[in-house]
């Protein structure tokens, strides 16, 4: 009863799965198993049976792929084309001179959550999209991550061609980028991280961040509030990371500072009480490339069958919590009670974006990069243009995904998270810098003893002074032989486990775990998780007996000689 319970709820709320045309096995498969085992008109064969109707008389030229989004005409209806010929009539960027601040906000909040409701949270999943088995789900699915991709794309790319359009004198330009730090405090206390995320983007690129003379003459407090902004996704370490401050803020009703250095959005939030003006209960939009991240890097760090062909059941745990997370900002999203202006719709989408080639050029136009540089925001690094690159420890990407690098004549432009559209592409191409936000696990890094290294010819150990470590993630259950098994093979060295030492390196001494120990909860939190594998025939001789022993085991603590 319990699986055909499952199966009954398969075929109502996941039917892309089993749209398999011409022949569809899989539902003749589960009409089969009802005929045989269940008596006639059980509830498996009537679903089973009423989603082969439907599936056969689907057309998929006309309705397209499972979970395609309706095209604005179909959203908007009558109103669309009286918007459309608005959005000719407005010029492009200057129509941005005579909107507030907080209509652009809340139209791209509109968007956003539009987008952030309609998603799966299963094609966040990079499983689902590699190339690995015979189902080729790009034909048949939507994928409605990669749409959530292209619009914060779309977005960061708006916002720079804004900037950079051609008609504008600097004092223009200066307006128009304290309008958009403007935009991003208003996006801010709607809760939108996703458009958020994307305007500091690309006030952080290159094209942009360059352009000293204008950011000069901004005006100090909005220069202060872009600075509390991107520290929300910044690298540096801050009470609250942009991860928790989204899933604190997710049930909350009104957005909350991340502390005392945000005196801007404290102040902002005080001018709207003082105006009397509150605010409604707002939702929540998070910046999706975070999920991703976890997700992408679980993937590629955990098997999906453990030996014996069995299933991991762990890793589907670990990314269901991830998953459960998205559910729940999906929940706080309905929150939203915003009223979508069809002629900012269709504006926006008349608006260009940029390649990379067109941004820069478009900036050199706006202030030549022969000479050298320094930005108004920087920390004292001079920026040469021929021979350095501008980077801002804000735009260090915690999403996850991928970086483009362009060089053009001594720059490097820095895009955070920007795709094509191909999610598969984008996920496999991010190096994950950081480990997911789980109590159970942990990313340590592992290296060659020099000896071990040189005996067995890896290229891995050491080489002119540089050691090379191979990051590993650590599970709550892994013991000594199987974090040693996994850094053999990280390194590409094969062996038996029980000839090697692991040890963590501290400052002043390391830690040895004996076979018996659990590497997790043995290791210490107060120093860099930096360990070192060496043959046992090079360690000294050690107290610890290695005949098996029931007693619990101890950690050894290597002192240096002559403490």
């Amino acid at each position: 009863q319990a699986l055909v319970q499952t199966l009954v709820v398969w075929l109502d709320m996941y039917p892309e799965d089993l749209y398999e045309p011409p022949q569809f096995s899989v539902l003749h498969q589960l009409l089969d198993l009802a005929q045989a085992q269940l008596e006639p008109g059980s509830s498996l064969e009537l679903r089973a049976r009423q989603r082969l109707q439907v599936f056969l008389a689907r057309d998929p030229e006309k309705e397209g792929p499972f979970f395609k989004p309706q095209p604005w005409s179909v959203v908007f209806g009558n109103s669309w084309p009286g918007a459309q010929a608005r959005a000719q009539i407005a010029g492009g960027p200057l129509w941005l001179q005579d909107l507030a601040e907080e209509h652009i906000a809340r139209q791209l909040t509109w968007m956003d959550a539009d987008l952030f409701r309609r998603l799966v949270p299963h094609h966040c999943l990079s499983a689902m999209w590699r190339k690995r088995g015979p189902r080729d789900w790009a034909g048949t699915v939507h994928n409605t991550a990669t749409a959530t991709v292209q619009q914060f794309n779309a977005v960061s790319r708006r916002v720079t061609s804004t900037l950079l359009w051609e008609r504008w004198d600097e004092s223009n330009r200066v307006r128009l980028l304290a309008k958009w730090i403007g935009v991003a405090q208003e996006l801010r206390l709607l809760k939108n991280f996703s458009s958020l995320k994307a305007v500091i983007a690309a006030l952080q690129s290159n094209d942009i961040y360059r352009l000293s003379s204008v950011w000069a003459r901004v005006a100090p407090d909005r220069l202060q509030t872009f600075l509390e902004l991107a520290r929300i996704f910044s690298s540096e370490d801050h009470r609250l990371s942009c991860r928790e401050l989204m899933l604190k803020e997710g049930t909350a009703k009104f957005a909350d500072t991340v502390g005392d250095d945000d005196r801007q959005l404290q102040k902002a939030m005080q001018r709207q009480l003082a105006a009397g003006s509150p605010g409604t209960m707002q939702g929540t939009v998070p910046y999706l490339g975070i999920f991703l991240t976890d997700l992408t890097m679980l993937d590629a760090a955990l098997p999906d069958e453990l030996p014996g062909g069995l299933l991991n059941f762990d890793k589907r745990r670990r990314e269901f919590r991830v998953l459960a997370q998205i559910k729940l900002l999906q929940s706080a999203a309905n929150c939203y009670s915003l009223q979508p202006d069809p002629a900012f719709v269709a504006w926006f989408d008349t608006l260009p974006m940029l390649s990379d080639e067109q941004s820069y050029r478009l900036s050199c136009k706006v202030e030549p990069a022969s000479s050298p540089k320094r930005s108004p925001l920087s920390s004292g690094n001079v920026v040469d243009g021929d021979t350095a690159s501008l980077t801002s420890t804000s735009s260090q990407p915690q999403s996850g995904g991928s970086q483009e690098s362009l060089r053009r004549n001594g720059w490097t432009q820095q895009r955070p998270w920007q795709s094509t559209g191909n999610l598969q592409s984008m996920m496999s191409a991010c190096p994950p810098p950081t480990p997911p936000h789980d109590p159970d696990l942990k990313v340590i890094r592992v290296s060659l003893d020099p000896t071990l290294a040189a005996c067995q010819g890896s290229p891995t150990g050491v080489n002119q002074g540089t050691t090379l470590y191979k990051s590993i993630l650590l599970s709550n259950g892994d013991h000594t032989p199987a974090v040693v098994r996994t850094a053999l093979e990280k390194h590409g060295l094969e062996g038996d486990p029980d000839e090697y030492v692991l040890a963590q390196q501290l400052p002043d001494s390391e830690i040895v775990f004996p076979s018996s120990a659990n590497v997790f909860y043995a290791l210490s939190t107060a120093h860099a998780l930096n360990f070192i594998l060496r043959p046992k025939k090079s360690e000294p001789s050690s107290p610890v007996s290695t005949k098996k022993s029931r007693k619990p085991f101890q950690l050894k603590l290597k002192l240096p000689s002559g403490t």
